[in-house]
C-alpha cells in the first residue's frame, strides 16, 4: 500500500512562470460551510455547501489501515482499479452507459471512489456511488485487462532508470517490511486473482473507517437524507489495524547502485524520511521551498529534469531529489545538487525566487478552487486533519505571508542531505563515482525491486574465472556430451515490425554451415547462406557484398554451440565485471578469437544461462537478449530473443519450433550465384 502524495497540495508546479506583480490574495472561498456528522454505523459524513456552481462532488474515501501486502504487493492498486468495473446489478458496459448518460467524472483508487457532475443528478449519482462501493463485484471478465494494464505500467517503470531509482530509494528508506517500502514485482502481480481483490475490499471497506464527502450545490438537509437512505444499512465490523514504527533517517549518507547496462543516461535519487504533517504552515512553506529549489536546479541543469520535493504525510513525510544526465556527467550533477541543497540552510532565498514561488502556488490554488472535486478534497482534509474551518478559505493569504526568513527556517529544519540515501541507476562502473561522495560508506548494490545484492570486493568472486562461467553455462543447458551430439539444428521464429508479421528460419549444421531466411508472407526480405568457406547475402532481391570480417562473423554465428569449441578454435575469454540486467546479476565475459572475433557475453550469476551477447563493428553495436529457456531433447534453448541496434526499433523474436538432428539437405547451404 502506497499513500505518498495523498494531500491535495503536494503537487508543486515546476513550469517557468513569468515574474510579474504578485497575485493578490483571492477573496475568501465559499468553503466555510463545512459540517459533519456520524451515522450509527460509524460512517463520517462531511458536507460542504457551495452554490456558486450547479455542480456536486461525492467522494467515498476509506482510511485504509496501514498494512503490508507482502507477496500480494500491488493488490490495493488492482482492487482500486477494479472498483469501477461493475457491480452485482450493473455489468461494466451498463455502468459506463449510466456514467455517460449522466456526464459524470468517475475515478477510483485503493481508498474509494470520487464522482462529480451536475447537481440535478444528485440522486442517481449517490445511488451509483453506493452501488459501486457496497456491491462491487470485481468481475473476472474485467480482471485480465486491468491486471495487464497494471503490469504494462510496471514494465515501463522497470525500463526507466529514473523510475527505478525513485522506487528503490523508497524501499531502502522505509524498508520492505513497511507499507511505504513495498515494491510490486511483476511475477507476483501476475499471480494475484480477482478473488484477492474481493477479499481486500471485504476486509478494509467498512463504514467505521470511511468518510462520505458531499460538496457543492447541495444543502445540509439533502445531504443528511441521502446519507441515511443509501448508507445507513452499511454493516459495521471491526477492521484489524497494524502499527508500524516511523522510519528514521540514516546517521550518515548511505550509497546504493542499481546497475543497468546499455543506458545512455544515469539517474540519481536522494531521499530520507521527515516529520512533516499535512495541513500545517510548515507544509505550505515546504511547497514554496520545493518550487524555489527545483527551479534553481532546472536553470543550472536544464536537460537533467532535476527536481526536489518535501512531501507531507499523515504518517511519515518524505524528501526526495532526483535528476538524470549522461553517464559521464552524473557525478557533477549529484555534486552540484547536493551542494545547492546545503546552501539552503545558510543562505536566504532571493525575493525574486520567493515571488515566483508564491505566484506558482497561488495560481495553482486558484485554479483548483474553481473545481468541485477540489472542494470535496478540501472538505475531507479539513475534517480528517481537524484543521481550522478557514484553513483553505485563507490559503492564498498564507502563501502571501511566506517570507525569506520562513524559507531559511524551514530549510534548517527539513534539509539534511548528509543523512540520506543516495541511489544511482546506471552502469556498474559508477561504483567508483559513488565512493567520491562518502569514503566511509561502502556502496550497496540493489536490484530493481530494492533487494540488496550480495556483491563483494570488485563485484567478482576471487576464485571465479571466465572458463568456469562458460563451463557452468555448458553444464546448465545440457552438458558437453549432449551438446556435441547435436549435428544440425533448425529454428523457426516470428516477429512483428510495425504491424507486419515476419518469419525467420535459422538453420545450422556442424561444423560451421548456416542458412537464414527472413520473409513476410510471400516476400523474401533476406537470404543468407554460409557453407563454411564462402557466403552469399541477398536482401530484398539485391546481392550484398560480404567482406573478410563478415565471413569471420558468419563462421562464428554458424557454430551450433560455439562455447564448446572456444578452447580448440583459439578463442580466449576473460571475466571483466559483474553487472545487473533486467533485475538479474550477471557476469560479463569478453570473448576474443582468431581473425578479429570480438564480443561480450553476459551470464546469469545464479542459473549460469546466457542472457545477452553484444557485438560492436565500427559504429554499430548489435545486442541480443535471451530469455524463456525451455528444454528440447534434454537441452535448454532460449525461446525468446530481442535484437536491438541493427534496426531503429528492437525486434522481439518468439521461437515456435526447434528441431535437432534432422539430417539436413546440402542444398539448404548452397551459395547463390
Amino acid at each position: 500500500m502506497k499513500r505518498f502524495c495523498a494531500h491535495l497540495f503536494q503537487l508543486v508546479l515546476y513550469t517557468c512562470l513569468p515574474v510579474v506583480a504578485f497575485l493578490q490574495p483571492a477573496s475568501p472561498l465559499s468553503l466555510q460551510n463545512i459540517s459533519s456528522f456520524n451515522l450509527d454505523n460509524g460512517l463520517r459524513v462531511v458536507v460542504l455547501e457551495n452554490h456558486t456552481q450547479a455542480q456536486v462532488a461525492f467522494h467515498l474515501w476509506v482510511d485504509v489501515p496501514m498494512h503490508t501486502e507482502k507477496h500480494l504487493a500491488g493488490l490495493a492498486v488492482l482492487a482500486g482499479d477494479m472498483l469501477s468495473c461493475g457491480t452485482q446489478a450493473l455489468q461494466q458496459g451498463e455502468l459506463m452507459a449510466v456514467v455517460d448518460s449522466l456526464a459524470l467524472k468517475l475515478q477510483s483508487d485503493p481508498y474509494g471512489i470520487m464522482m462529480s457532475g451536475s447537481s440535478r443528478h444528485r440522486e442517481p449519482m449517490m445511488s451509483l456511488l453506493a452501488e459501486l462501493t457496497r456491491n462491487a463485484s470485481f468481475p473476472d471478465s474485467a480482471w485480465a485487462k486491468v491486471q495487464n494494464t497494471y503490469l504494462k505500467r510496471l514494465s515501463d517503470e522497470l525500463g526507466d532508470p529514473r523510475e527505478i531509482g525513485e522506487a528503490v530509494a523508497r524501499v531502502v528508506t522505509f524498508g520492505p517490511s513497511h507499507p511505504y517500502g513495498e515494491r510490486p514485482e511483476p511475477p507476483n502481480v501476475k499471480r494475484i486473482r480477482a478473488e484477492d481483490a474481493r477479499a481486500y475490499h471485504a476486509q478494509y471497506f467498512q463504514p467505521a473507517q470511511a468518510y462520505l464527502v458531499m460538496a457543492g450545490d447541495i444543502t445540509d438537509t439533502e445531504a443528511r437524507r441521502l446519507a441515511e437512505l443509501y448508507w445507513a444499512s452499511w454493516k459495521k465490523f471491526d477492521a484489524f489495524k497494524e502499527f508500524f514504527p516511523k522510519p528514521e533517517a540514516p546517521l550518515g549518507l548511505e550509497l546504493g547502485l542499481v546497475s543497468m547496462s546499455q543506458v545512455d543516461s544515469a539517474c540519481f535519487e536522494l531521499a530520507y524520511p521527515l516529520r512533516l504533517r499535512p495541513g500545517t504552515m510548515d507544509e505550505v512553506r515546504a511547497l514554496a521551498l520545493s518550487h524555489i529549489f527545483s527551479r534553481r536546479l532546472a536553470k543550472a541543469w536544464p536537460k537533467s529534469n532535476t527536481s526536489a520535493n518535501w512531501v507531507a504525510d499523515n504518517h511519515v513525510g518524505y524528501f526526495h531529489m532526483s535528476g538524470c544526465s549522461p553517464v559521464a556527467q552524473i557525478d557533477s550533477l549529484i555534486a552540484y545538487s547536493y551542494a545547492e541543497l546545503l546552501k539552503l540552510r545558510s543562505e536566504t532565498v532571493t525575493e525574486a525566487e520567493l515571488t515566483e514561488a508564491k505566484l506558482a502556488l497561488s495560481t495553482y490554488f486558484a485554479a483548483r478552487s474553481n473545481q468541485v472535486d477540489a472542494w470535496a478534497e478540501m472538505a475531507l482534509q479539513t475534517v480528517r486533519y481537524r484543521l481550522p474551518v478557514d484553513f483553505y478559505p485563507t490559503y492564498a493569504d498564507k502563501i502571501a505571508q511566506i517570507s525569506s526568513a520562513d524559507m531559511l527556517d524551514i530549510a534548517q529544519t527539513f534539509v539534511m542531505p548528509e543523512r540520506a540515501h543516495l541511489i544511482v541507476t546506471g552502469p556498474s562502473t559508477l561504483t567508483d563515482t559513488l565512493r567520491h561522495f562518502s569514503t566511509e560508506k561502502k556502496v550497496k548494490h540493489y536490484d530493481v525491486y530494492g533487494n540488496e545484492l550480495q556483491m563483494v570486493g570488485s563485484l567478482l568472486p576471487e576464485a571465479l574465472s571466465a572458463d568456469d562461467i562458460i563451463l557452468n553455462y555448458i553444464n546448465a543447458i545440457g552438458g558437453i556430451e549432449k551438446l556435441e551430439a547435436v549435428k544440425d539444428i533448425s529454428q523457426l521464429m516470428f516477429t512483428t515490425v510495425q504491424g507486419l508479421e515476419m518469419e525467420m528460419s535459422l538453420i545450422k549444421r556442424s561444423p560451421s554451415m548456416l542458412a537464414i531466411t527472413v520473409n513476410a508472407g510471400d516476400l523474401i526480405i533476406n537470404e543468407t547462406r554460409f557453407d563454411g568457406q564462402n557466403a552469399s547475402v541477398v536482401a530484398m532481391g539485391e546481392n550484398q557484398p560480404v567482406n573478410a570480417q563478415g565471413l569471420v562473423d558468419l563462421r562464428d554465428q554458424a557454430y551450433i554451440f560455439p562455447e564448446t569449441k572456444y578452447a580448440s578454435l583459439g578463442y580466449t575469454a576473460s571475466l571483466v565485471a559483474s553487472d545487473v540486467i533486467n533485475n538479474t546479476q550477471v557476469y560479463v565475459v569478453d570473448v576474443t578469437g582468431p581473425e578479429g572475433i570480438s564480443k561480450t557475453e553476459y551470464y546469469d550469476a545464479s542459473t549460469w544461462l546466457k542472457v545477452r551477447t553484444v557485438v560492436t563493428r565500427g559504429d554499430i553495436t548489435a545486442v541480443n537478449d535471451y530469455a524463456d529457456y525451455r528444454e528440447v531433447d534434454g537441452i535448454l534453448f532460449p525461446f525468446t530473443f530481442i535484437s536491438s541496434g541493427l534496426t531503429p526499433q528492437a525486434l522481439r523474436f518468439e521461437i515456435e519450433q526447434i528441431e535437432i538432428n534432422k539430417q539436413l539437405d546440402d542444398q539448404l547451404f548452397r551459395i547463390q550465384e
